[in-house]
């Protein structure tokens, strides 16, 4: 009888929380291609791989998600660990998520470049890297290798922040830094819609990132996790991850 009334306790309580997860507060990035960014025809609305994830597995489960990419990303961040949000749209994975937040399973994989625009220095390597000047978007996270080189190690004080990642590319074509660090798709479209294909290089992979959504531990809609995961891997058998991406293409603009 004590099992029997312990387990209807248990169940009772989650679906109490779950009751209480109306709406899921997203959090997300403004131009990060293709995880999650502001549309161009729309500036209150979000698209990208991680937001039409975190949409569809909403609709799924009877939940409305509202998304605000306006918020700056370390903020956000903050956000995140209050539980004034309740879901982050598409980050990198670093020990610090895994331990305060309620991870996902990955959405995709993320190769990270350095970009330059002198083709002469041919970086192949992290190391490479350290007598030059370089910049990040503020806040971003890359694993723990290459965290520790660009925030911690010999680097730290020749790598500069921007709140945007074009602004990267603005700060390299006017000879600010040597290099900038982005992921492989962000910087192909980048590349791609300003026309930089002849004077932007990208290095050799520094680096593999996994791409997640996380629940807040504060927030109650943090119960769905579990059945999140079961989406997100449902959402990879059928072709669904792949059609976000071809969406993403298809509606993503590189803005100042």
């Amino acid at each position: 009888m004590k099992l029997i009334s312990l387990f209807l306790t248990t169940l009772i309580s989650i679906t109490a929380l779950a009751k209480q997860c109306e709406t899921i507060r997203v959090g997300c990035a403004n131009a990060w291609y293709p995880i999650a960014y502001i549309l161009p025809a729309d500036k209150e609305k979000a698209g990208g791989i991680a937001v039409e994830t975190i949409r569809r597995a909403a609709q799924s489960l009877g939940i409305s998600a509202s998304f605000n990419c306006h918020i700056p990303w370390t903020r956000a961040m903050k956000y995140m660990d209050t539980g004034e949000i309740d879901m982050i749209a598409g980050h990198y994975l670093t020990e610090y998520r895994q331990k305060n937040w309620a991870v996902t399973t990955p959405l995709l994989a993320d190769d990270i470049r350095a970009i330059y625009t002198d083709k002469n220095l041919d970086i192949l390597t992290l190391e490479q890297l350290t007598s030059l000047t370089g910049v990040i978007p503020r806040g971003a996270s890359y694993g723990r290798e290459i965290d520790t080189f660009l925030k911690e190690g010999i680097a730290r004080k020749k790598v500069a922040q921007v709140d945007k990642n074009m602004a990267v590319f603005r700060m390299l074509q006017r000879n600010r830094v040597d290099y900038g660090i982005i992921s492989i798709k962000d910087a192909k479209e980048h590349i791609k819609q300003l026309g930089l294909k002849d004077s932007i290089y990208l290095s050799s992979s520094l680096g593999l990132n996994t791409i997640h959504v996380s629940f807040s531990k504060k927030s109650h809609c943090a119960v769905h996790l579990e059945k999140f995961n079961q989406l997100i891997k449902t959402y990879h058998q059928n072709g669904l991850i792949e059609r976000f991406l071809k969406q993403a293409e298809q509606s993503y603009i590189v803005n100042e």
